[in-house]
C-alpha cells in the first residue's frame, strides 16, 4: 500500500501513517497489543479517521470479549455495513500481512502515533490562538484565560499506560513518610476550627474554601481579620474586594490590629488615646505583606491574571475574593443566566487554587429563604445561584450570628461557623467570639493576639 493512497488529506498536520499501521496490524494480530494500545491511545490520536474507527472497532470486540481475529471483524464490520467505509477487506488483509507489525513493539508504535497527535494539536491550537487574538472583542485578560485553558485540554505528548503498583514496592517509603512534617497550611488564629479544617493546620495549599452568609451577618469582617491573621503569620496575602473600597477595607484591618472602633476611625471620632493606636497599629499593618484590590468591575480573568502576576513577583500564600457573585462577566450568555456565569466563576477560582498552589477563600451569599425558614440553620443547598461551589469547594464554612436576628439574644457577642463541607476532615460547628465594631473574630479563649 502506497503512502499516497492512504494519505488522502493534503494539508500539513504531523502525523506518522506507517506508525497508525502498525498499531493497527499489532492489534489484529494479539489481544494484548489491544489491550496496550487502548492504554495508551484515544480513537482521534490517528491522523485517518478510518484508522481511529478501526481502532474503536477493534476495542469495542476486546472490551466485550468478542473474538478480535481478521475473519470475525471482517465478518462483524461487513454485517454492520461499515466495512467499505474503512476501506474494504483489502485494508485489513494488508494490515494484518505486514510482518514488521510485531505485537511485542505495540508499545512503541503507540508512542509515536500519540507524539504526532499531540504535536498536530498544537499545531491546530496554534491557528485558534491566531483567530482568538485577532476576531475576538474579549479583554485581554480573558483572551489569556481562553488561551491557557486550550492548551492544557491540548493534553500532554502521550498517555502513560495504567499499571497497578505493588504494596510491597511502595510500602516502605510510605511507612517512612510518616515522621516527615506535613504540609504546613494558613492558620485562620481560631483554633478549634483550625483542628477541624486540617488537624491544626488551618487550610492547605491548593484548597479552595466558601465562607458563605446572609448580608450583614460578618462574612467581609471574618475575611479580613483571616486576611490579618494570615499575614502576621508570615502568609503573604491578598484581598480582591468587590464591594468595599481600599479606605474601607484598610480601616477594618487597622481597627481589628488597634483594637478601636471602625465607625469611629471613619466618622474621625477617635479621642487622644484611641487615634494613637490607631497611628500605631497603621504602622504595623503597613509592614506587614498584604495587598487590596479594590476594581468593582473585575472580572475573573482579571482576579487570575492579577494573583498569578503577584505569585511569581512578589510571592502569595493565600487569595481572598469578597465577594464571588459580585465578578462582572465579559460573556453575555452567561450575564442572562447568572447561574451559569457563577458556576464558571466558581471553577475559575478552583483551578487558580491549584495553579498556584495555596489556599484560594472565596467569600458567597446565601440565598434569602434561609430567613423564611424556621430553622435558620444554613445548608449547603444555601448557596446562592450556585451547585457548583458545592461542588468545587474543598471546605464550605457558613456564618450564622443570633445577635444579627434578635438584638438581645442570649448569646450576643457569639458567631457560629458551621462547617458544613470538609474533605478532609469532620463537619460540625464551632462557635466563636466576635467584635463586629472592631473588626476582630476570636476564639472564645483566646490564644492569639494581633
Amino acid at each position: 500500500m502506497s503512502e499516497s493512497t492512504v494519505d488522502e488529506y493534503d494539508d500539513d498536520r504531523p502525523r506518522d501513517l506507517a506508525a497508525e499501521r502498525a498499531v493497527l496490524g499489532a492489534m489484529l494480530l494479539s489481544r494484548d497489543a489491544i489491550a496496550t494500545a487502548d492504554g495508551l491511545l484515544n480513537p482521534d490520536d490517528f491522523y485517518r479517521p478510518a484508522h481511529g474507527a478501526l481502532f474503536c472497532a477493534l476495542v469495542g470486540e476486546w472490551e466485550s470479549d468478542r473474538p478480535t481475529d481478521l475473519v470475525s471483524l471482517m465478518a462483524k464490520l461487513d454485517w454492520q455495513g461499515e466495512l467499505a467505509a474503512l476501506g474494504g477487506p483489502t485494508i485489513l488483509h494488508t494490515l494484518y500481512s505486514e510482518s514488521q507489525w510485531s505485537p511485542g513493539l505495540a508499545e512503541h508504535w503507540c508512542g509515536i502515533v500519540a507524539d504526532h497527535a499531540a504535536r498536530a494539536r498544537l499545531a491546530d491550537l496554534g491557528a485558534r490562538l491566531r483567530q482568538l487574538g485577532t476576531q475576538s472583542q474579549a479583554d485581554v485578560g480573558e483572551l489569556y484565560d481562553r488561551a491557557r485553558e486550550a492548551l492544557d485540554q491540548a493534553g500532554t505528548p502521550h498517555r502513560q499506560a495504567a499499571r497497578g503498583t505493588w504494596v510491597s514496592d511502595f510500602m516502605e517509603e510510605h511507612l517512612a513518610a510518616y515522621d516527615e512534617p506535613l504540609t504546613s497550611g494558613v492558620l485562620t488564629g481560631l483554633p478549634d476550627l483550625d483542628e477541624m479544617l486540617g488537624g491544626g493546620r488551618g487550610v492547605l495549599p491548593g484548597q479552595m474554601i466558601v465562607v458563605a452568609a446572609r448580608p450583614g451577618v460578618g462574612k467581609s469582617v471574618f475575611m479580613t481579620a483571616w486576611a490579618l491573621r494570615a499575614a502576621h503569620g508570615g502568609h503573604p496575602a491578598v484581598i480582591f474586594s468587590l464591594e468595599m473600597s481600599r479606605p474601607e477595607v484598610t480601616n477594618r484591618l487597622v481597627a481589628a490590629q488597634a483594637q478601636v472602633r471602625i465607625d469611629a476611625i471613619e466618622g474621625r471620632r477617635l479621642d487622644q488615646t484611641d487615634r494613637g493606636k490607631y497611628l500605631d497599629a497603621g504602622k504595623v499593618v503597613a509592614e506587614l505583606p498584604l495587598a487590596i484590590e479594590d476594581d468593582f468591575e473585575a472580572s475573573l480573568s482579571n482576579v487570575r491574571a492579577t494573583a498569578r502576576a503577584m505569585a511569581r513577583t512578589d510571592g502569595l500564600g493565600i487569595v481572598f475574593l469578597d465577594y464571588l457573585q459580585l465578578l462582572d462577566s465579559t460573556d453575555g450568555r452567561a450575564e442572562r443566566d447568572r447561574r451559569v456565569a457563577v458556576d464558571g466563576f466558581s471553577r475559575g477560582m478552583k483551578l487558580l487554587a491549584k495553579e498556584l498552589d495555596m489556599p484560594v477563600v472565596v467569600l458567597s451569599q446565601l440565598n434569602r429563604g434561609i430567613e423564611n425558614r424556621q430553622d435558620k440553620t444554613p445548608q449547603l443547598s444555601d448557596l446562592r445561584e450556585s451547585g457548583a461551589l458545592e461542588q468545587d469547594a474543598h471546605i464550605v464554612l457558613m456564618l450564622d450570628r443570633p445577635d444579627s436576628r434578635e438584638r438581645d439574644s442570649p448569646r450576643a457577642g457569639e458567631l457560629d461557623v458551621h462547617v458544613v463541607k470538609n474533605r478532609n476532615g469532620p463537619k460540625g460547628v464551632v462557635t466563636v467570639a466576635h467584635r463586629m465594631h472592631l473588626g476582630r473574630v476570636e476564639s472564645l479563649a483566646p490564644s492569639w493576639s494581633y
